[in-house]
């Protein structure tokens, strides 16, 4: 077997987190220029808001997200940017 493999387990706290993350960032991807808000997110992902809210912070902490305080939306930061790029 090969050590550096492992399979998450389903339900496991960690890959939650990262799948409702990577959602959250296509969700945020597909609306461009426009951006989206904490409350659509959360209602179309079926998340508590301070869940996506949480999760939404960490995003743009990293630079994979931006956030506009004035629109109060979320935009594709220069992390993803940089790695779409690739």
């Amino acid at each position: 077997m090969d050590a550096l493999v492992s399979t998450p387990q389903a339900g496991t706290a960690s890959a939650s987190a990262l799948g409702k993350g990577l959602k959250l960032m296509s969700a945020v991807a597909e609306r461009r220029e426009r951006g989206a808000t904490l409350s659509a997110l959360a209602r179309r992902h079926d998340l508590a808001p301070a869940t996506a809210h949480r999760i939404l912070r960490e995003l743009v902490d990293e630079g994979f997200l931006s956030f506009d305080p004035y629109a109060k939306t979320y935009r594709v930061g220069p992390a993803l940017w940089r790695i779409a790029g690739l």
